[in-house]
């Protein structure tokens, strides 16, 4: 009965969405495809989105580029590259499934002015569900450190670079559980209960 009871509770355990981390190491210097990074569940575009989101603010979208630009560098994290949008334009990122977390980690250029960045979780209307504001001048991984957490999932997240230019690095997030496992790791679960009653 017992070790039922520990097997139905690993099942159920294994269901949570394990974080997926973009690295950004597949870029190579200047313009890559958008959909580089299709098979980790992720699509990169830019444009001029906005300037100083807040919560609940209903971003409207220009034509945007599906494309992601990578610099390799000293101002990357892990190991070498970073991904951004070039000029001063905001980057989308449009998950595959629904996700309810998004971090990053911002470049480590130094010198730099210190100018506001924004991370923004998007619903599908995208209005702004969370939202974390930063300023680009760190140099520690506490300092870069970006995340917006969502207990509705959200398929979009935004990262608005509001006056210069700014690299990303170590994006992760946290997609929501297929029906078809939670279904299994309940049932997992129901059975470790029936036999217990046993």
């Amino acid at each position: 009965m017992g070790k039922t009871l520990l097997a139905a509770l690993a099942l159920g355990a294994s269901c949570a969405a394990s974080a997926v981390t973009i690295d950004f190491e597949l870029l190579n210097t200047g313009s890559n495809p958008g959909n580089l990074y299709a098979a980790q569940g992720v699509l990169f575009s830019y444009g001029a989105v906005t300037s100083g989101l807040n919560l609940g603010d209903t971003v409207v979208l220009p034509a945007m580029t599906q494309a992601i630009y990578g610099f390799k560098g000293a101002l990357a994290w892990s190991p070498d590259t970073v991904g951004y949008a070039p000029g001063t334009d905001d980057l989308l990122m449009a998950f595959s499934t629904p996700v309810t977390s998004v971090s990053l980690l911002t470049d480590r250029y130094s010198p730099e002015s210190a100018e506001p960045v924004q991370l923004a979780a998007l619903d599908d209307n995208f209005k702004v569900i969370a939202l974390a504001t930063a300023l680009d001048d760190g140099t520690t991984f506490a300092a870069n450190f970006m995340s917006v957490s969502s207990a509705t999932p959200f398929r979009y997240a935004l990262f608005v670079a509001t006056r210069e230019q700014e690299g990303i690095d170590d994006l992760s997030y946290t997609p929501v559980p297929e029906p078809f496992t939670l279904v299994l790791g309940l049932g997992g679960l129901a059975l470790a209960a029936r036999r217990r009653r046993r």
